[in-house]
């Protein structure tokens, strides 16, 4: 609080009295400012869309915040311990993974550090897809993490973070959320939530892992129709739902669920999540066609191993396991 910028503790103050007038003159004896300083504020506060009334003899009060994820705004709603302890804010940036990668690099951010953005003009997803991020219609963000796990668990991770957010978007919004491996989610066949896990590691350790999660909360039919990717059909929880999503409300409650997930899967492994994903996985039990690096494959999908890999049977009756690649549509 003490390092907040002046404006933003004049804000708590009129949120606190909520649809009280405060006079310019308590607030400028508070901080020790003259009453242009605080109207200066407050026009800063206006021009970041904050409606404020002003009042000659009442003062001001506050009416209408905007749909921001500033850490002012997000605050009141946390309820988790080390994730978002640190927070980066960006209104615009390139992309949330690169941000958080250069930050777990070049210094030492703690685990948890959070780097979230209203819109990314270079988002991205796996094997170096697009991900279109409308500005103030989703949540866009990075999680810094410093896994102390083996290596070999590392794409577990991914996995245990799909259980987590089509759980979450099922049972906040009630619609079909799935999986679709290893990292897409999907409501009636079409893309709302992608996940891109990037980290650095050594042979024996992980120096860090980035947990990329981009969602789509409120762009409408129109704003969707305008995406272009061949790669998928894309909708949100708004186009599925008809719901203005509290994109505050939903990103507190949403780093809460993956905040409790890592914790659980860190100590306890991916065993408790492998038949809550099959739960939620796209395609349990039918037809499916899966792209690796080399080679094209069809089977039934029966589900994935407790290390995470798919498991499928061949028209030949043999099960194949696959570690790596793509379920295609």
């Amino acid at each position: 609080m003490n390092n907040q910028p002046v404006r933003y503790k004049i804000l708590s103050i009129l949120k606190e009295n909520n649809q009280i007038f405060t006079s310019g003159e308590e607030i400028s004896k508070t901080f020790n400012l003259s009453r242009t300083a605080i109207w200066k504020h407050i026009q800063e506060l206006k021009k970041e869309g904050y409606e404020i009334f002003s009042v000659p003899k009442k003062g001001y009060q506050i009416q209408k915040s905007p749909d921001v994820l500033t850490e002012e705004e997000v605050s009141r709603y946390l309820k988790t311990t080390d994730f978002a302890r640190d927070y980066c804010y960006y209104v615009s940036l390139g992309s949330t993974n690169t941000i958080a990668k250069q930050i777990a690099e070049s210094s030492n951010a703690p685990e948890g550090t959070v780097i979230v953005a209203e819109e990314q003009t270079e988002g991205k997803g796996r094997m170096g897809r697009q991900w279109v991020s409308l500005k103030n219609k989703g949540i866009y963000m990075s999680i810094i993490t410093r896994p102390k796990i083996p290596i070999n668990r590392a794409p577990q991770i991914t996995l245990m973070l799909a259980t987590v957010v089509a759980r979450f978007i099922s049972n906040h919004y009630h619609v079909p959320a799935k999986i679709k491996w290893p990292n897409d989610i999907l409501i009636h066949q079409k893309k709302v939530c992608g996940i891109l896990v990037e980290m650095s590691s050594d042979l024996d350790s992980i120096h860090y892992a980035i947990l990329g999660i981009g969602i789509n909360l409120n762009q409408t039919a129109g704003e969707l129709n305008m995406i272009e990717n061949q790669h998928y059909m894309p909708t949100s929880i708004r186009n599925e739902t008809d719901i203005v999503v509290n994109r505050r409300v939903c990103f507190a409650n949403l780093l809460l669920e993956l905040e409790r997930a890592y914790q659980a899967f860190i100590e306890n492994g991916f065993t408790a999540f492998k038949d809550l994903w099959e739960e939620y996985a796209y395609s349990i039990g039918k037809e499916i066609t899966v792209h690796t690096h080399s080679s094209i494959i069809q089977g039934t999908l029966l589900g994935i191993t407790d290390q995470g890999a798919l498991s499928l049977v061949g028209k030949d009756g043999e099960t194949q396991v696959i570690y790596s690649g793509e379920i295609v549509l």
